[in-house]
């Protein structure tokens, strides 16, 4: 057991190809939010106008939900690498618990969607509710993306799966995926509710 611990803190969670791709895809995001600066340096006083429209509470309370479901999408990995009786059934509950969390955002941010186009914003109602719909919106796509391989991976949770040597890497690149929507919406929310 204490080599298998070992070998799994001496690499990196997940496989090598998917770092590239998380790595590309933090790279697109980092340049939306470079675009999102240089338009907000532009016309600060348009931006901090409409977001003054923003209701915070939704973004807000969605960034705790997120947070949490982050915490048990990495303790399942952690319950995941451990042997034992009982184990698929922890990894099981903590992705699901992950999924609702993700779930709980998603209601958050219709009550945000919801109000945002009742009050007549969209795509073309000016710089920063492009950016919101779009930055929000993809965002909200990658969620989608995550949870569907959430789901998949809690499919795989049995104690046969855990058996699997797949599964491991399979439930960490379904993690490391998870962290990244996570830390992109806190990048979000700093850009479009804070700044």
């Amino acid at each position: 057991m204490a080599s298998t611990a070992q070998s799994i803190r001496k690499r990196l969670p997940g496989s090598a190809g998917f770092w590239f791709f998380i790595a590309i895809d933090a790279l697109l995001f980092i340049l939306l939010f470079a675009s999102y600066a240089y338009d907000r340096l532009g016309d600060a006083e348009q931006f901090r106008r409409a977001r003054a429209a923003l209701h915070p509470v939704p973004g807000a309370i969605g960034t705790v939900l997120l947070l949490a479901s982050a915490w048990h999408a990495v303790r399942a990995v952690h319950a995941a690498r451990e042997e034992g009786a009982g184990v698929a059934g922890v990894v099981y509950s903590r992705l699901v618990l992950a999924l609702l969390w993700g779930a709980g955002f998603l209601v958050c941010m219709s009550f945000q969607y919801a109000g945002l186009i009742g009050a007549g914003a969209g795509l073309t109602t000016g710089g920063f509710h492009m950016y919101f719909f779009s930055l929000t919106g993809a965002l909200l796509v990658h969620l989608l993306a995550g949870m569907a391989a959430l789901i998949m991976i809690v499919r795989r949770t049995t104690d046969e799966g855990l058996r699997d040597g797949k599964y491991l890497r399979f439930i960490e690149s379904g993690a490391v995926y998870w962290q990244l929507v996570v830390l992109l919406w806190i990048a979000v929310f700093a850009l479009l509710y804070v700044w």
